[in-house]
């Protein structure tokens, strides 16, 4: 795939948007902050919550307690990844607001232009998805990953992991890698290209719980939805 050059830079946000995102530096240091306050605040806060319950519910400190679930990995995965999303709408909201312009604009939230784009980037990604599985099985691979089946065993609630880790999880990757960082480093030298690769080489450091191979695959993914967004 054919990614564009420096002269077709990213965003098209002026184009897009009417309003131009802001810089390099200033897109990383409000990704990281939205990172961190979500992540820290967000793990502090419920965290702190779930162990101070015992002590407002004694019942729950008798074994085995209702509790225990939720404070498992994907107990906390179920209730941690939504509240974040949530959080992080607001300051994602207030980074465009303070650049002058509406969030749907700032962070392209709309759907592509022309019938024949929207199908060849889906099937373009159904390529990609089927390669990838093909891939796994050929080396000997479940579909799945250990830690993914483990959430699916140990998960207190399906419903609301299928929440965390399909709809929350993803919306919330995308407005921080696609919709913020990756506009913002497209404006400094690296341009659009090298943007998509560094932002993409990110997107899998940060998904540390997966071995080698699967972080690989994380990349090839990050690299595939930055250019289906700076194209």
């Amino acid at each position: 795939m054919t990614l564009p050059g420096d002269s077709v830079d990213l965003p098209t946000q002026e184009e897009a948007t009417g309003c131009p995102c802001w810089g390099p530096w200033q897109s990383l240091a409000f990704a990281v902050g939205i990172f961190a306050a979500c992540e820290l605040l967000v793990s502090i806060v419920l965290g702190g919550l779930l162990l101070s319950l015992p002590q407002v519910f004694p019942s729950l400190v008798h074994r085995p307690s209702p509790l225990d679930p939720w404070v498992e990995e994907a107990g906390l995965l179920s209730l941690l990844t939504p509240t974040k999303l949530l959080l992080g709408l607001v300051l994602f909201v207030i980074v465009a607001r303070l650049r002058g312009t509406t969030f749907a604009r700032y962070y392209a939230v709309r759907l592509p232009s022309g019938g024949t784009a929207k199908a060849e980037w889906l099937l373009a990604a159904l390529v990609l998805s089927v390669c990838m599985d093909l891939l796994r099985v050929s080396t000997g691979r479940p579909l799945l990953p250990d830690w993914v089946t483990g959430l699916y065993t140990h998960a207190p609630s399906l419903p609301l992991l299928f929440v965390a880790v399909v709809v929350a999880a993803p919306l919330y990757e995308e407005l921080l890698f696609r919709g913020l960082l990756l506009p913002g480093l497209a404006n400094s030298p690296l341009g659009s290209r090298w943007s998509v690769v560094v932002t993409s080489a990110i997107f899998a450091l940060v998904h540390f719980q997966y071995d080698p191979y699967d972080m690989l695959n994380v990349f090839a993914l990050g690299v595939f939805l930055g250019a289906a967004r700076v194209l």
